[in-house]
Parts: C-alpha cells; structure tokens; sequence
C-alpha cells in the first residue's frame, strides 16, 4: 500500500453566484449543529455547509457557524485553554475563513446566548446531529430556526419535533430524507439537494483508480479491501475523510498495506486532487444514506459510481452507476466493478449518463441558494408577523 499525503489548504478560485434578489436585504444567519467541523473532522455535511456559506456571502449575506468541539489536535487544545481559563462557553475562530463557534455542546442554552448575543442573528439554520434540540433551544431565545435535515437518525425525535415553534421550516436533503421525515416525524419538508459547486469538483476525467471514499465500517471499507484483494490488476484509491482511529481503523489500515494494488490517500480539502485519479466511485455504504454527496460531486466531472441500493444513494447515481444489494456477497460487487472496467462501452455510457444526472436543474448550485434564501426570508418574516400579532 503506498501512502500519500498532499496540501490539504489549497483552494480552488470560487464560481460567483446569482442572487435571486438584489433588492433583499442581507441577513445574518447561522448556521448550527452539534457536529464538529473543519478542520477537525471533514464529511458531506461540513463541505455542504461550507459551500452554502460562501455561496450565501457572496450575496451579501453575513454567515457564521455554530458547531461541536473535540479537544483533539492544536485547534481542540486552543480551545479548551481559551475556555477555561476565560470561563466562557464558546471558543472562536477562522480557522476555515470563516467565523466559527465551537462548544462542548451546541444546545446548551448557556453558549447559544452567547452566540446570539455576540453575532444578533437574524436567523438559525439548525442541521445534522442535534438539530431538533437546537432548533427547541432557539426558540426559547425567540431566535427563528429552521431545520435542515442532512440525516434519516430520526427515532425519539417525533414527540419533540411536534413541540416545535408551528413556524419551524424545514428543509431535506433528498426526497429519500423528505420521505422518512414525513413518515417518522409527521411534518413536510422541502427538498434541497446538498450543494454543490461545480467549479470546486470539475476535473478532466480519465483517471485509473477505484476511489473509495471515508473508511469506516459503515461506509463499507470491508467491501473495498474484498474487491482490492480479488481485483489485483485494479488500482484503488482509499481516502480518509472522517477522523478515524482504534484498533479497527489500524487493521484495514494493515489489511491495505498487504495489498500492492492499494494507494491510501490522507484526509484533504480540495477533492479535485481525488477525482482526477478516478475511472469509478465506489460507495458500499452499509449504512442509510440520507444522499450521497461524494457520488454527486464525482459525477460533476462524468465519473460513474457502484452504489449500494440502500437510502439516498440511488437518487444520488440516478442512471450514471450501478446499484448493489448492501447485502449482496462480494462476488456480485465483483462483478459490477468488472462490467464497467472490462467494458469501454459501458464505462462510457455511463460516464455520459453521470454527466447528464449532474446537469439537471436542480443540482445547480444558484438555484439550491435562491430556494434557501426564500425560505430565510420566509421564515423571518413570519417570525416578525407572529411578534406582532402577540
């Protein structure tokens, strides 16, 4: 196994985006969760949410991020000095260019003040992990929330969604989670596919990889090594993306580093780096999928993907992959990968397939932020009518 390590600080130059409006005001909105964030854990959720605020400042819009803490590395040490020796509840910086507060625990009421009374937030858009517990800690601070859910971990959450604020917009991020949301908790929500900026993913396709992306167990990296190990002659490519570590992690590490066919990438921001290798994406998650944002952003360049047919994935691939049972053996994602390695037609026919699913109107990135920025604006606006009103 040949191990790479590249800058993961170089960033591409941003695609101006559209305004829908230019006659609406800017807002100052922050966005919360109870995730951490970059640089110290990287995922579809912190990409997606990097991208919306960068593509919302570029309108003229003021965005900060509210996000969990992990006392790891030299920004986790920082922080935790900072919040002991000053007795506060959140740490602040830029590490991603961007005004971030990092706190123990997102929807402690406690920081969330402070939050609010250090940025006067117009409105908050509460997402990913803890997002209903935040968006109930919001309200108790006549702070309007909305709801974006990026993930189907909806058991418990039925009784305190419908406490909620009757005002609560919420967003999902495929129809799969818009589904789920409806059946699980009984409220509608709009779609709003993760976003993605083409520009920051494009490459020249014609890469020789098998890239796998995020090694954990319930991504499917026991798969990946299976398919390494009976597919010599095919280079595969692992990248980290997660912050992984323990005995596990350390034995597929070992298990890679036997096979000769296996280069394993680190963690890295600009994932351009990543697809200009790839011929094929492999994602054997076993877990449910609320989307599927790595076979999206592949699929910007016309790079076709072997997905599990379990959650969001299959309205990720649409027509540019192949779909597998997450049950199935190996032997069956053995074959999928060689029907389309073996055959030039069919890697070709589903390259242009990928590349059309990309291009449809509503992956765009400027319409994904003109639905958003309505539903902000929506959302405030009903907060104000309903404070005068009482």
């Amino acid at each position: 196994m040949k191990t790479m390590d590249h800058d993961a600080d170089r960033q591409p130059p941003p695609e101006k985006s559209q305004g829908s409006d230019s006659r609406k005001p800017g807002l100052k909105i922050l966005f919360a969760t109870a995730h951490p964030h970059l640089p110290q854990i990287a995922g579809g959720l912190q990409s997606s949410t990097q991208e919306t605020m960068r593509l919302l400042t570029e309108r003229g819009h003021e965005t900060r991020l509210l996000c969990g803490l992990t006392g790891a590395g030299l920004l986790g040490l920082r922080h935790r000095l900072t919040l002991k020796l000053r007795r506060r509840h959140i740490g602040i910086d830029k590490a991603t260019g961007q005004v971030t507060y990092r706190v123990w625990h997102s929807a402690d009421p406690a920081a969330l003040a402070e939050v609010r009374d250090h940025f006067h937030p117009d409105v908050v858009v509460a997402q990913g992990g803890g997002a209903v517990r935040l968006a109930s800690a919001c309200g108790a601070l006549d702070l309007p929330a909305m709801i974006h859910f990026r993930n189907v971990e909806f058991a418990g959450l039925r009784a305190e969604v419908a406490a909620l604020d009757p005002a609560t917009i919420f967003i999902s991020n495929s129809n799969f989670t818009r589904t789920r949301a409806r059946a699980d908790l009984g409220v509608d929500s709009r779609v709003i596919y993760p976003v993605i900026d083409a520009a920051t993913y494009r490459v020249l396709p014609g890469g020789s990889h098998c890239v796998f992306v995020n090694p954990h167990p319930s991504k499917g990296i026991a798969i990946a090594l299976e398919l390494a190990k009976a597919c010599p002659d095919i280079p595969f490519l692992i990248v980290e993306a997660w912050t992984l570590d323990g005995p596990e992690h350390s034995a597929n590490r070992q298990r890679a580093a036997a096979l000769r066919n296996i280069t394993w990438l680190r963690r890295i921001a600009d994932m351009r780096v990543v697809y200009a290798q790839a011929r094929l994406i492999l994602v054997p998650s076993r877990w449910e999928e609320a989307f599927g944002r790595v076979v999206a952003e592949a699929q910007v360049s016309g790079i076709p993907a072997i997905v599990s047919d379990i959650g969001g994935l299959p309205e990720a691939v649409g027509p540019g992959g192949i779909r597998v049972s997450p049950t199935a053996p190996v032997e069956t994602w053995r074959k999928a990968l060689r029907r389309v390695w073996d055959d030039p037609t069919e890697q070709a026919r589903l390259a242009t397939a990928a590349l059309r699913h990309a291009g449809r109107a509503e992956m765009a990135a400027s319409a994904q932020i003109d639905a958003l920025e309505n539903a902000l604006y929506e959302r405030i606006g009903t907060a104000k009518a309903m404070a005068v009103g009482g």
